[in-house]
Formats: C-alpha cells, sequence, structure tokens
C-alpha cells in the first residue's frame, strides 16, 4: 500500500508540473496536495485520484469566489444586457476570454457569470448556454480524462458549479446525453498540450465531441454521487 500512494502523490505532482506550463507557483502548489486516500481499483494495481464526489482529490469548493473580491471584480461582465444580442437571444460578451487561465485572475474574473443571470435561467438553459461556454473546447482538449475536466471548471468558474448544484441538473443531462449519436461516443483524449497551444485550433470540426465529452463527464459525476460503478474510462488510471 505505501508503494501505491507513492504513486498517488507522484501522478498529483505530474498534475501540477503539466498546468504549470501556463500557471503559476499558486497552482502548482494548490495541485500538490495530495491526499492520503488512495482507492484501489484494478487487479492491474491501479489508483483512482477520484474521491466519492466525483471530484479531483485537489478539487477546492467554491475557489472562484476570490475573483469576485477586491480589484478582481472590476473585470466581471456584470451587466447583463452584455449578455442578451439586439434580437434579446443569450449570448456571450464580446470580449468574453476564449482560453482558460488559471494563473490570470483578471481573465478568470471576466470568465465568470454574473450571478443575477442565474435568475433568469432554468437548469436547461444554463446547461445548454455553457456548451457554448467559449473556453470549454480549450478545458476539455487539454486533459485526457473528462472528471479532471469537470473537476477544473467547477472550481475556477461559477456557472459550472451552480449547473452541477442544481437539484434537476442530473435529469437535464441523461435528457441531452441519451440524443447524441453513437459517433460522438468514441473516447476524444486531450493533447497534453495545455490550454494556451490548445485554444489556437481549429475547433469547428470536433465542437460536438467536446461538448458530448462534456456531458458525460457530468453523467459520470451523477453515477459516482449514487455510487454507481462507472466505465474504465472514467476512471484515472496510472499503471
Amino acid at each position: 500500500m505505501q508503494g501505491k500512494k507513492v504513486i498517488a502523490a507522484m501522478l498529483f505532482i505530474v498534475a501540477a508540473v503539466s498546468f504549470s506550463g501556463c500557471g503559476s507557483r499558486g497552482e502548482e502548489q494548490l495541485y500538490n496536495n495530495s491526499s492520503e486516500e488512495v482507492v484501489e481499483t484494478k487487479e492491474n494495481d491501479a489508483v483512482s485520484v477520484y474521491g466519492a464526489d466525483g471530484m479531483a482529490h485537489y478539487y477546492e469548493p467554491q475557489f472562484y469566489e476570490k475573483y469576485f473580491q477586491g480589484e478582481n471584480k472590476q473585470y466581471i461582465h456584470d451587466d447583463l444586457s452584455e449578455w442578451r444580442d439586439k434580437q434579446g437571444d443569450l449570448c456571450y460578451p464580446k470580449d468574453f476570454p476564449e482560453g482558460f487561465y488559471p494563473n490570470s485572475d483578471d481573465k478568470m474574473a471576466a470568465s465568470q457569470l454574473p450571478e443575477e443571470l442565474f435568475k433568469e435561467l432554468d437548469t436547461e438553459q444554463l446547461y445548454l448556454f455553457l456548451l457554448e461556454y467559449p473556453p470549454l473546447w480549450s478545458v476539455i482538449k487539454s486533459y485526457d480524462h473528462t472528471l479532471e475536466e469537470l473537476t477544473m471548471l467547477r472550481q475556477y468558474v461559477n456557472a459550472f458549479d451552480e449547473l452541477m448544484s442544481r437539484e434537476d441538473c442530473e435529469e437535464v443531462v441523461e435528457k441531452y446525453y441519451k440524443k447524441y449519436p453513437e459517433k460522438y461516443r468514441q473516447r476524444n483524449t486531450g493533447t497534453g498540450e495545455g490550454t494556451d497551444a490548445v485554444q489556437h485550433k481549429e475547433k469547428s470540426k470536433d465542437l460536438k465531441q467536446v461538448q458530448f465529452q462534456f456531458t458525460e463527464g457530468l453523467r459520470w459525476y451523477f453515477m459516482k454521487q449514487h455510487g454507481k460503478e462507472l466505465p474504465d474510462e472514467a476512471t484515472y488510471y496510472v499503471n
């Protein structure tokens, strides 16, 4: 078991190094906060880094609140008129960040949604709106494992925490998960290049795949919440 704990600790260090390419020492310290809990999973002596709540062990609830404090507040798009086009339809502000930058407080503050907007959206509307979240493609394509991607989004962006905290979120996710054709259910792993590199690549050809992967991740998250067994690809293994 001691060897397994060493493997788990090494995994967190690798995660910290791979992400610190576009992060700071603060993020590196956050990622290196390994847990004593080690979950034995497969016959190949693999370990899981995910807790019973479906989030990675380094997950820090409501971490995004820092972006609503002090100088960071000035970067939040809190004018609701910015979130509607000329026809009155929901949209993202024109200068909304395209990438995902946890090392930049001002960009992450600009990546939040105003709390008042949540009052206007039911859960289905919020889910559909987040499928179009500009940095979503960047995050999903930067990691090999969807539950890790989901952890990052929920930790750093208030809208994803809001969605996942709603009582009817699982119902909405199941509804739309069933609508995706089989071709989107192929594994589409990340590149390992980091969000700065990935965000500049062509998005249109696999945006639907990314949206499915996000939806599937939400489904796995709720399965984990109910104590259900997840498919092999839903768990982060280290051989």
